[in-house]
């Protein structure tokens, strides 16, 4: 009996019928473990946590840019061409944020909506569609920002979260723009035509380059944005629909029977350990054998094991609780915030009301003013004329009083005759 190494497939998450085998699970096991640790659990078999401290996906240390895919996350972590482009991410309480592994590449795995002048975003999970609500995915996983900050290279400096109350879930739109690419349905964000009109401004998209060369950070010069993807084989494995295409958790070698001495006495079947193999360039077959990933540890080492995940248990905890205390803190600062620009905005509006009053008292006093110094030049004028009056008055009865008689002309003296003496 030929050997043959079967995989044990655990937890519940549902993949593609299509996956692509260039891509596969040691390529995620040995890029992305220097930058973080695999867990294997329960629900998702083997998920990855990134070592970075404060991390939220689609949130720290990236941005958006409008590509040929559409809106397309381009990430300052050497190892963002993974769990942003791959794969769904999902919050466990003992860990925080895990990237569960996919095969299908697409510009990121989110879901959009927009609310009373904000764009929003949020990881998608296992097994969620485009279509889902808003109230389907926690709210504090959601990241929104105005619609004018949403190509801003320092996005993150801009992030808000708007009072939604539950009740008003339904006045939230969910963004349902959709583009297929190499059978691979994702969603491609906000319109460009939508974008440019509320924010006033022309967007060209630019072009992604997909290249084999690894760099700290995504680049992004002129209008190219060169994401890295490790060399694909073409061929793809078709999988049943209905199958459960999960993470290998850890390899199970049958049993091989030795060959028999003289055909009496078989001997008894020995367990051959299963083989760790890395694939090699060769040519692609139609089908091809699933990969193992790295080896488990030996029964011995699970005490250690499960001494290392303890603590790691508790300082995801911790940091947890550390984020949860940031994020309130955030919380009160824009309450305090809103509430202190509410408070310039109602003593501005007080002021503006104030001097409209005083300017209208002013104006009220000008018109009194002018009225008064009218009423005056009347009374001067009637004054005036009154005075007038009296003079013409005056001078009219003076001029009817009598004048003084003039003195009799003397008469001339005649002379005198003498008298006659007697």
């Amino acid at each position: 009996m030929a050997l043959v190494t079967v995989f044990v497939l655990a937890g519940s998450y549902q993949a593609k019928s299509q996956i692509n085998t260039g891509i596969s699970f040691n390529t995620f096991y040995v890029q992305l473990s220097p930058y973080g640790r695999w867990v294997d659990n329960a629900d998702y078999g083997q998920v990855w946590i990134a070592n970075a401290n404060g991390f939220e996906p689609y949130s720290n240390n990236g941005h958006w840019v409008f590509t040929n895919y559409g809106w397309t996350w381009v990430s300052d972590y050497a190892w963002g061409w993974a769990p942003f482009h791959y794969g769904r991410w999902a919050y466990i309480q003992s860990y925080g944020w895990a990237w569960i592994p996919g095969y299908e590449w697409a510009p990121a795995w989110v879901s959009w909506c927009q609310y009373d002048g904000y764009y929003g975003w949020a990881p998608m999970g296992p097994g969620m569609g485009f279509n889902m609500g808003f109230g389907g995915i926690p709210y504090n996983h959601w990241r929104f920002v105005r619609h004018r900050y949403i190509n801003s290279p320092n996005v993150y400096q801009h992030y808000q979260r708007p009072a939604i109350k539950s009740s008003a879930y339904n006045q939230v739109t969910i963004i349902n723009n959709t583009q297929v690419n190499n059978n691979v349905t994702y969603a491609t964000g906000p319109a460009q035509q939508e974008v440019e009109r509320v924010t006033r401004k022309k967007i060209q998209p630019k072009e992604v380059n997909f290249t084999e060369e690894t760099a700290p950070a995504t680049p992004v010069t002129g209008n190219t944005v060169r994401i890295y993807r490790p060399a694909l084989k073409g061929n793809t494995v078709t999988i049943p629909a209905e199958g459960t295409v999960k993470q290998p958790v850890k390899p199970v070698a049958t049993e091989q029977a030795a060959p028999a001495v003289n055909n009496t006495e078989p001997v008894k079947p020995i367990r051959v350990p299963a083989p760790v193999k890395q694939p090699v360039d060769k040519e692609p077959q139609a089908i091809k054998e699933v990969e193992q990933p790295a080896p488990v540890r030996d029964r011995e080492l699970q005490p250690i094991k499960n001494r290392e995940n303890e603590a790691v248990r508790q300082d995801a905890i911790k940091k947890q609780e550390a984020i949860k205390t940031q994020q309130q803190y955030e919380e009160q600062q824009e309450d305090i915030k809103r509430q202190r620009e509410e408070s310039i905005r109602q003593q501005q509006l007080k002021e503006q009301q104030a001097a409209e009053q005083q300017r209208r008292q002013d104006e009220l006093r000008r018109q009194r003013e002018q009225q008064a110094e009218i009423r005056r030049q009347q009374q001067e004028q009637i004054r005036q004329e009154k005075m007038q009056q009296q003079q013409i008055k005056k001078e009219e009865k003076e001029q009817k009083i009598v004048p003084r008689e003039q003195p009799a002309a003397s008469k001339p003296l005649q002379p005198v005759k003498p008298t006659k003496k007697g």
